[in-house]
């Protein structure tokens, strides 16, 4: 829920801890193992971190479980202990833990005089009843003391207890905790694809804490970031080789590459084969001439059919005059082979004038439909990324005499050689179905790119064979690509705000979604806003040596600059007229305020009835339905439903899955907080969260 940083955090109570603690020792899996001041040198914390392996690894074994990812990774745990009741407790309390780390930390330190030391633990045994073995080494008596502050953060019993905290180092500098009955009653919210555990007051305490925490904050100074590049870096210091990355190539630009012929293309075979059809029909001298014609025609025909489709609609037009053309001229044939008689003249004339105009609509179709129409083609592999690329899509289909096709690609994985290891099932699933109806879709695996002149072809997959899991059919990336069109141009990802270069997390992000081959060496990259245009001509610039940022500026394009008209059109047709209200309710309401729950969603409902002559109401719930709502009584879910119903049955409300929201469609966000927001505010729509006190 706080996209802040780049690792997952999770908390446990006290007990839950200890027994999670000795259930990890026996059953975690494989390599993974605990690190915790007791299992792991150096790490002088009051956390633990559940981590895959005990160092990176290049092992098949490995590579293969975690996608050819190398590093370690790891979920820390933070322990809530209970607090006293009297502040003043709490202070002494706090005091003890601080002297206890104080002296462990001198010991391990080597920071202590022997004799401060042994008065120490001495004064330590007797405090709280202990003993610790004098001849331990350093690190098992800062073992031995971690453990006895751990003791006195754990003292407090949950019965003599009205809060929560961690101890270290929030209580320990004066933080108060939260009420112990935030934590009482626990949902599930979804999270990549599994569900995580959260306190129903999750809201209420994210709000307290970070107030808009929904809010993607870019400030970092955790770690570094990405967590894994100072493993990177560090592997890289002792390797006696560089490791893998992508490096610029000024030798692939286009301007540095032999321009393409397209001499074998289908558009200049068909040329070449309608000039010599011409050439020989235009008069044609006998009986002959006309079943050369007849036959050239099949072919041209045949060929069409073959690599553009029998269903492709501009090769279907193409086909269906060369069809009636040939009908023509069999009747022409007929005409001229029939015996001598006094009507022949007549009829062969007839016929004659028919088959000059078939040749004619069949030239005017075929230079039409296949040669001088200019293809475009959207190759795409993530069916959820398509809303980026349909306003450009829909751009290029309002372009007379062009055809935009769109080829799903399959998304294949690799073993750590970048072998693709992906079997038959994979290969032929591009997801095709995924995608919005109405599309001209090809498919991947029946498309001859290279019989085919295509004026501009659009990808959104730069990496190529630089994805270190993942990839696409090698026929499809960008050095092939290039080779079918003088256009190759690369889409930036959407919905990323405008930032600088003060922003640490989206500019290392940039070495995945610009400096990579499919970007850089492509004709064209169309990006979302001036003032990214510019950063990105300076990055570009700054990463290809031998290139100016002059040069990648010109290569940068801003979408509102490419269709400008055809996206104000369709930016218009979701605002102007009705407007569409996404009304979130989520299950935190009922947990903030479970008395009062039902009435707030109910009034609420029924004052946006009263506007529903200007806009449309679309509810979801969040998470899921509410059928899944644990929070929630059998009572409770029925009212709930009754007043959904009702408001639905009167026309007043639309429901809709909250994983199916078409953000795109809609105006505004109103309601509770949900990811949805994040999601809003890209795209830069009004978003207002609904107060959860009693209305």
């Amino acid at each position: 829920y706080v996209p802040w940083d780049d690792d997952m955090d999770i908390c446990m109570k006290r007990a839950d801890y200890e027994k999670f603690r000795r259930a990890a020792a026996k059953e975690l899996p494989g390599n993974y193992c605990l690190h915790d001041y007791a299992h792991k040198e150096d790490h002088w914390l009051f956390l633990a971190r559940v981590v895959n392996n005990t160092n990176i690894s290049y092992e098949q074994k490995h590579m293969d479980e975690f996608y050819n990812f190398p590093y370690l990774v790891g979920i820390d745990i933070f322990v809530l202990d209970y607090l006293y009741r009297d502040d003043r407790d709490e202070r002494r309390r706090c005091d003890e833990v601080k002297h206890i780390i104080a002296v462990a930390d001198a010991i391990v330190n080597n920071k202590i005089s022997k004799a401060a030391e042994d008065a120490n633990l001495m004064e330590l045994e007797r405090l709280y009843n202990v003993k610790f073995n004098k001849n331990d080494d350093s690190r098992h008596l800062g073992i031995a003391l971690y453990h006895l502050a751990e003791t006195q953060m754990a003292r407090v019993p949950e019965y003599e207890s009205d809060s929560l905290g961690q101890i270290f180092p929030w209580i320990l500098i004066g933080n108060r905790g939260r009420d112990k009955k935030l934590f009482k009653n626990i949902i599930r919210l979804p999270f990549e694809n599994t569900t995580m555990p959260v306190p129903a007051d999750y809201n209420y305490m994210l709000k307290s804490k970070y107030e808009q925490y929904f809010v993607i904050r870019k400030v970092w100074n955790g770690h570094k970031y990405p967590f894994f590049e100072a493993q990177r870096e560090s592997l890289q210091a002792v390797a006696d080789f560089k490791l893998p990355e992508f490096t610029f190539d000024i030798k692939k630009l286009r301007k540095n590459r032999p321009a393409s012929s397209y001499k074998n293309t289908m558009q200049e075979t068909v040329r070449e084969a309608m000039s010599e059809l011409c050439g020989i029909g235009g008069v044609p001298a006998d009986a002959s001439v006309l079943v050369q014609c007849q036959q050239a025609a099949i072919d041209i025909g045949s060929y069409i059919e073959k690599v553009k489709g029998e269903d492709n609609h501009s090769g279907r037009i193409a086909v269906a005059a060369i069809e009636q053309y040939c009908e023509i001229l069999f009747r022409l044939y007929n005409a001229v082979t029939q015996p001598d008689n006094s009507g022949r003249c007549v009829t062969e004339l007839q016929a004659y004038k028919e088959y000059v105009s078939a040749l004619g609509d069949m030239k005017s179709a075929v230079q039409s439909q296949i040669i001088d129409r200019k293809l475009v083609a959207f190759v795409t592999d993530n069916p959820l990324r398509w809303q980026e690329l349909q306003p450009l899509y829909d751009y290029y289909n309002n372009i007379d005499n062009t055809e935009a096709v769109v080829i799903p690609l399959p998304v294949l994985a690799k073993n750590l050689y970048g072998e693709v290891v992906s079997g038959r099932e994979e290969w032929s699933n591009d997801r095709r179905e995924e995608y919005p109806d109405g599309l001209n879709t090809v498919a991947w695996d029946s498309i001859d790119m290279h019989m085919l002149k295509f004026d501009t072809i659009i990808i959104q997959n730069p990496y190529d064979e630089w994805n270190p899991y993942i990839t696409v059919p090698a026929a499809f990336y960008s050095a092939k690509l290039m080779q079918y069109t003088d256009c190759l141009t690369y889409v930036m990802p959407c919905g990323v705000n405008d930032f600088t270069e003060a922003d640490v997390n989206d500019m290392y992000g940039l070495k995945y979604s610009l400096a990579m081959p499919g970007a850089v060496y492509a004709d064209r990259i169309i990006v979302h806003s001036e003032k990214m245009k510019k950063l990105y001509a300076e990055y570009l610039g700054n990463f290809a040596a031998g290139t100016d940022e002059a040069e990648w500026y010109r290569k940068l394009v801003c979408d509102n600059e490419l269709y400008q008209d055809t996206q104000s059109g369709i930016e218009g047709t979701q605002t102007a007229g009705r407007k569409r209200l996404l009304y979130c309710i989520g299950e935190n309401e009922f947990a903030e305020g479970a008395g009062y729950a039902l009435d707030n969603i109910s009034k609420r409902i029924s004052t946006m009835a009263g506007y529903t002559d200007k806009m449309d109401i679309i509810v979801c719930t969040y998470p899921y339905s509410i059928d899944d709502w644990d929070i929630c009584t059998g009572e409770q879910k029925e009212k709930f439903r009754r007043i959904i119903n009702d408001a639905e049955q009167s026309g007043n409300i639309s429901l809709c899955d909250f994983r199916n929201v078409d953000i795109s469609s809609m105006t505004a966000y109103y309601g509770s907080p949900s990811p949805l927001i994040c999601r809003f505010t890209e795209q830069h729509k009004p978003v207002m969260i609904s107060a959860s006190e009693r209305m």
